[in-house]
Parts: C-alpha cells; structure tokens; sequence
C-alpha cells in the first residue's frame, strides 16, 4: 500500500509516521531511512526490529539484508532489536531500515538520485514477496465491551501458543499449548489488562511474538521523574535517598541488572521521565546520547557538580531508552555522588522541568 503525500507530509515526525500506521493497520511497516555521520569513510546497512521481540520483523530484516548485499556488494549489514521512537510506538510489525550512509564520500551523489531509491525500494520489495511465499505466524487481538479474542493463524500447522494478559502487575490470564492445526483462537469475558505477551510457533519452528504495553506513560501516580540505576560498587545511603523522595522531584533508586537487556526492559517499564545510570571505571565522563537534546541538557546541568566532561556517544543503553537519559562513569571507589547528584537534578530542573 502506498500512503499519499496528504498522509507523507506529516513524516518529519516520527510519532507522526507511527501514528499514520497504527490508523492504518498494515501487515508490516518499515521506516526507511539513510543516516550520516561524521565519518565520511563509514558505510554500512542497519536494521532494527522493535526490542524484547522476535518474530516476523526480524526474519524479514534478514531477508531484506540478503536483496541489499546485491545491491551494494561487500557492504555490512547489521541487524539488531531497536527501541526507536518509530518502532517502539508502532501496533504492528515494525522495521526500521538505515540504507547506506549519505555522509559516506565515495557514493553519496548517487543516493540522492531516483535510480539507486527506485533500486533500494525494489530490493525491499522483493524481500517482502520472499517473506509472502513462507509460512509465518500471524497473531491477532481484539477486545470489545463484552470480550477478548486472541486469534493466531498461519499458512502450515502450528504447534506452540503462549498467551499471558497481565493488569496492575498481576497475571489475570495465562495459556500454554501444543497443537497441531492452522488456527488457535481463544474467546473469554472481557478482561482488564495493560500488557500483553503473546508467542508461536509453527512446524517450521518459525516463531511469532506480540508484546504489547498499555499502560499510561501519563501516571503522575507512579511514574518517577528521575530513575538512578546503580552499580553494586557504589554504596546507597538510605538516609540521604528516603529523604529526596519526599522532596520536590520524585527519584527512584535501583540497582543495576547483570544483563543489559534487562536492565533495559526494566527501565522502560518503569517509564522514568529522564533516567541517569552510574557506572564505575577509568574513564570519568557525562555520557549523552549525542543526538539527544534532553540528554545534552541532563549532562549540562551535572557537569558543574560532577566536574566531568561531556561527551556525545552511541552505544547500546543511550541508543534506545525511549526518554532523556545520562550516563556518569566515575572513578573506581568514588562513591560521594548523593549530594552532586541532587545538586545537578536541581539545576536541570529549574531550567527543563
């Protein structure tokens, strides 16, 4: 399907371009995008699937990858789970595509030519028929004033479904089966739930995966300003912290996970306003995602406190937290960041709250 220009001119934003797809409903969708950076040597292919899931969009990104390495011989294509804003706020399906770099010197004259667009548009295209031609799950949810129905259905026999509503932190419905048919649909009274975990698998041992968050990023209840997340190194003091909490700004404490997924996962559900992540090593800095506006105002206000310097990075956590984050690495065995660090969520927040 192809969306007009009435719908194409409210592309400049990205929730704008997630907004029109969750109108529309596709089967997929996919952002595509070229990015630049300063390196004017560097080139390679992106692709992000939307993070915590693997399913139908991740086997097409490799799909997607396999056409482009014919278009561009030789080139790098990295694939990996994402938590962009136009994948994390897409319903559906959801792929972002970074095609070759715009900043790369030696072909970016001809990416700004119809002919090399109209050939990465078909190589697109003939990934998306490939997918068409394999079985694949595909999993329906619908709710209405008097039910839920959760449907799953797929061109060749499946053979595991998981289904678990959750509301309120509580498990308010959960399944697990084998089977052996092309369609599992389950119908039950009408239930109050937030989020959604929905997996199969076919004979194929192709699989299929729905994660779904309803819950309000708006709950002025529960949802913190400021998350800290510490590392084991670094000593809390209980005093200091019981007390900021009834203070002015809401700052909730947590340590660390081993795996930085998890870690992840955890602070996007906890939907902090901004989130500031301590590390210890030799190599003292204010880390912000160097794209980020709230990030390089974060690490402003704590600079004068920490007395770090400020850096703009790429990497796994600053990429793909959903809101205005900073990381603050600090000596080893340094552990007097209490008072600095509400000294900065003071100053940052007397200018951006």
């Amino acid at each position: 399907m192809i969306v007009s220009d009435e719908y194409t001119s409210l592309g400049k934003e990205l929730r704008a371009r997630a907004a029109i797809n969750n109108g529309i409903k596709p089967d997929f969708f996919i952002s595509v995008h070229h990015n630049s950076t300063a390196d004017k040597t560097h080139d390679e292919i992106e692709m992000y699937y939307k993070l915590f899931t693997e399913g139908p969009a991740r086997e097409l990104a490799f799909m997607v990858a396999d056409e482009f390495q014919n278009l561009y011989p030789g080139m790098d294509s990295e694939i990996v789970a994402g938590n962009f804003s136009v994948v994390r706020n897409s319903e559906v399906e959801s792929l972002l595509l970074e095609c070759a770099y715009l900043s790369q010197k030696a072909g970016s004259r001809d990416l700004i030519a119809l002919p090399i667009l109209k050939k990465e548009a078909e190589a697109i295209y003939q990934a998306i028929l490939r997918y068409s031609k394999k079985g694949h799950p595909f999993i329906e949810i619908t709710s209405d004033t008097t039910s839920t129905v959760l449907i799953v259905t797929d061109k060749i026999p499946l053979r595991y479904f998981s289904a678990k509503l959750v509301h309120k932190g509580e498990v308010v419905y959960q399944s697990e089966i084998e089977l052996n048919s092309m369609e599992h649909k389950i119908s039950s009274d009408r239930m109050e739930y937030d989020q959604v975990f929905i997996e199969a698998v076919n004979e194929k041992g192709r699989k299929a995966a729905y994660v779904r968050d309803l819950r309000s990023r708006t709950n002025t209840d529960t949802r913190p300003e400021f998350l800290v997340i510490l590392p084991a190194s670094i000593p809390e003091e209980p005093n200091m912290v019981k007390g900021y909490q009834t203070a002015r700004y809401r700052v909730r404490f947590a340590r660390a996970w081993d795996d930085s997924v998890e870690t992840l996962r955890w602070i996007e559900q906890e939907r902090p306003k901004y989130c500031v992540v301590f590390q210890t090593g030799n190599n003292p800095r204010l880390a912000h995602y160097w794209r980020s506006r709230t990030g390089t105002a974060l690490a402003a206000a704590m600079a004068p406190s920490f007395g770090l310097r400020q850096t703009g990075e790429s990497h796994y956590f600053l990429n793909h937290t959903s809101m205005g984050a900073l990381v603050i690495e600090t000596e080893k065995g340094k552990a007097d960041i209490y008072d600095k660090l509400y000294e900065g969520i003071e100053r940052f927040m007397e200018s951006n709250g």
